[in-house]
């Protein structure tokens, strides 16, 4: 029996979701609560009829109505606990994404990489000042703004690399640095370091040769140093790895091997390896769609040897505390070199919105807003009617809808549901109600 000094009260009537969605996955119920990305596993109809019961009745009666239909204690205890332990009836929801901004501050870079999709190299004309650039970051943080992403080309090309740093972080701003790391001077480190919330440095390779045929001779140690040297700073590192789609199902027990070593040799600090599931377009690089499917096999195999479980990992913490993933983050602000604004990163593939001297940066942020709402979840179909659109997000935006790309005002009437529908099958659903029921009681820690 369950008495009244247990933790839940037996008088107790739960007041649940209204937009619940059923499923039969293979010996297990999915109840899904649509609005809140929010869900429990039941695994009989036994336990089935007692959530059903709940919805209507208080705790006490269900109580009353397993003993009389000699209903195990242990059947109503798992759904009171998964109740209780995700809040399944609690509406109040977070969305994933934040008030970020990127900013490309040159397009110049000492490096030529084949794959890379901002074609880096030579500086722009009228790239933006160090004043313009402080105006911009003053702007941002004034109006909410609380993470900052700082790219190029390449950072380090930038003599004021670290002034700016230091007055972003003045202004309250977390400053994420995207870099080779190939230019960092021990002097550089030393004047940045403390500016830094998190640095992600691109290595491609597993080793010296592998990496050169990316970004050139005599850089894979240099950039190694680098991130061992800012990780003894105490500032979280990150490693991105991009390999080349040539050679690289040939090669990827040994990106295992580097990424293993690498996860242990920074075991204890703030470290992660990020590799790349995919490869747009860029200087040398244009793969289709079945190249780009194989190579996402090819790296998701690659992740999940590095780190064991890792998408389930990823999914748990996605979706704790009721996070709601609604938009991809589409509609942060992305700043070019030469101060163009845009909604997104991938900033060789859409249209400007206009620049970042000729707009009142009020302007720009009702335009991000504007952005943010066009490219919610709800917009699009068939995600706008799916019971997982919370759970799923929808994926990039100008991935799955590129009609997104053609958009650099909102003076007409925009329908993204006229767009033409994203490409969806039972196979990525079947993936996350898997991913659903294997992590579900990870969500009780």
């Amino acid at each position: 029996m369950i008495h009244k000094q247990e933790e839940v009260d037996i008088e107790k009537r739960y007041c649940m979701p209204r937009n619940l969605v059923e499923k039969e996955i293979g010996n297990k119920i999915l109840i899904i609560s649509v609005d809140n990305a929010n869900w429990i596993v039941l695994d009989n109809d036994i336990q089935k009829k007692i959530f059903y019961r709940l919805k209507e009745e208080s705790i006490k009666e269900v109580i009353e109505y397993i003993n009389v239909n000699n209903i195990e204690e242990k059947e109503l205890i798992n759904v009171l606990t998964q109740l209780e332990a995700k809040k399944f009836e609690d509406m109040n929801v977070s969305c994933s994404q934040k008030q970020g901004m990127c900013i490309y501050l040159t397009n110049e870079c000492n490096l030529r990489c084949k794959h890379c999709y901002m074609f880096a190299g030579v500086k722009n004309e009228d790239e933006l000042t160090t004043n313009e650039i402080y105006k911009l970051l003053g702007d941002f943080s004034n109006s909410g703004g609380k993470v900052v992403t700082f790219t190029g080309g390449e950072v380090t090309q930038r003599n004021d690399l670290y002034k700016i740093l230091e007055f972003s972080k003045a202004k309250g701003l977390l400053n994420t640095v995207l870099t080779n790391g190939v230019k960092w001077s021990k002097d550089l480190i030393e004047l940045s370091y403390k500016f830094i919330d998190e640095i992600q440095i691109s290595i491609d390779g597993y080793d010296e040769k592998s990496n050169s045929n990316i970004r050139g001779r005599g850089n894979f140690e240099k950039s190694l140093n680098t991130a061992e040297e800012f990780f003894n700073k105490g500032v979280r590192v990150s490693i991105a790895v991009t390999p080349l789609y040539e050679g690289l199902n040939q090669n990827k027990d040994k990106y295992i091997q580097f990424g293993k070593h690498l996860i242990k040799k920074y075991s204890d600090g703030q470290f992660h390896l990020k590799f790349n599931y995919k490869l747009l377009r860029g200087r040398e690089v244009d793969l289709n769609k079945e190249e780009n499917d194989e190579y996402f096999k090819i790296m998701h195999e690659i992740v999940n040897k590095c780190y064991i479980n890792s998408e389930k990992k990823d999914f748990v913490i996605n979706h704790r505390d009721n996070t709601i993933l609604n938009n991809c983050g589409y509609g942060e602000i992305t700043v070019a070199a030469n101060g163009d604004i845009y909604f997104c990163n991938r900033i060789y593939e859409l249209k400007s919105y206009g620049n970042i001297r000729n707009l009142d940066f009020d302007k720009v942020m009702e335009l991000s807003k504007k952005a943010q709402l066009l490219s919610n979840i709800n917009n699009f179909k068939p995600c706008c009617d799916c019971e997982l659109k919370y759970i799923c997000g929808g994926g990039c935006r100008i991935s799955n809808f590129p009609e997104l790309i053609q958009i650099n005002n909102f003076k007409c009437n925009i329908d993204p549901k006229s767009f033409k529908p994203r490409k969806c099958d039972q196979e990525l659903k079947q993936k996350y109600y898997n991913l659903m029921i294997d992590t579900n009681e990870q969500f009780f820690k």
